[in-house]
């Protein structure tokens, strides 16, 4: 990318600031506009009925099949099983709806499937979307790609021309599977990246509704384990340096203001810098190359971190 911002504790390895190059490079397929009419809510397990509904609902806790393609706004509710059989979907907008306390809300896929966006797609906590189904891929040439909740994983590619691809994350893990080009990325906390491996052809769901709770750990899931978290935990980044190198407090246990002493090998202080409460300090920029000191203080709290600044 371009640009690639990373905020502590968060890390990317191996930034390249240029202009991507390899990877998938698919051509893309936009959304085809077809005359839609009507409403309809799918009320009952079965298969939705044929038709280009301009709003298709699937309602809390329904398992219904969609063979058609083209649809306005798709709304999938609460703990819903919704398989689409089509390879080729046109929609206006896409939500699936956050999963409860007795499981999530789940979208299948029977076959490798392109699915034309028009304007968005959103999908909330305690989702899941093609989870070890067949490849897929959103296509989105002016739009938006939302992921609001925890708990929710896709696997999918997101080709979007213009728009950003917005992952909140929070509290509980989010896993992202698939390959992205995208104008924009936004990445929350405990969200996780994985390459796109998914396979060729989906097997037939079998629909179990299973209460949210620690699942059993297979080579593919996640096992998030509380750690012990630093009182006063002072974070300095990139360390060393040829330019200038960043503090920020991750962790405190006091609302003090905040003072940055920078001090070289021999003891003398170089700089004084103060920010209230909580702040990024960015220092170095006019220094020789050597071995420098950053003194950290908040209230009681000190911490003195090594830094190294290259000619």
């Amino acid at each position: 990318a371009k640009n690639i911002t990373v905020q502590l504790p968060s890390t990317v390895n191996n930034k390249h600031f240029l202009p991507a190059t390899g990877g998938p490079n698919p051509p893309f397929v936009g959304y085809v506009a077809n005359p839609l009419s009507g409403i309809y809510n799918q009320t009952v397990n079965g298969v939705v009925p044929a038709g280009n509904y301009k709003t298709l609902t699937i309602k809390k806790g329904v398992t219904a099949t969609v063979n058609g393609s083209n649809y306005g706004t798709v709304t999938i509710e609460a703990n819903a099983n919704v398989t689409f059989t089509s390879a080729n979907i046109n929609v206006e907008a896409l939500l699936v709806k956050k999963g409860i306390a007795s499981g999530t809300t789940n979208i299948y896929f029977t076959q490798c499937t392109g699915v034309r966006v028009k304007t968005s797609v959103t999908i909330e906590d305690y989702c899941k979307v093609n989870v070890n189904g067949p490849r897929l891929i959103f296509y989105i040439a002016n739009g938006s790609f939302d992921v609001t909740g925890v708990n929710t994983e896709i696997t999918g590619n997101i080709d979007m021309t213009v728009g950003t691809l917005t992952v909140a994350g929070g509290n509980s893990p989010t896993i992202m599977t698939g390959w992205y080009i995208v104008e924009k990325l936004v990445s929350g906390k405990n969200v996780t990246w994985n390459p796109y491996s998914c396979g060729t052809a989906a097997v037939a769901p079998t629909f179990v509704s299973e209460p949210v709770k620690t699942p059993v750990v297979t080579e593919t899931e996640i096992v998030v384990t509380p750690i012990a978290r630093e009182i006063f935990n002072v974070k300095v980044y990139p360390n060393p340096t040829v330019d200038d190198f960043k503090i920020l407090v991750i962790s405190s246990n006091t609302l003090d203001p905040i003072q940055v002493r920078l001090l070289d090998a021999s003891g003398v202080v170089r700089s004084v810098s103060t920010k209230a409460v909580k702040g990024l300090f960015t220092l170095g920029t006019n220094l020789n190359g050597g071995t420098y000191f950053a003194e950290v203080t908040q209230g009681k709290n000190i911490k003195v971190l090594k830094v190294i600044k290259l000619n």
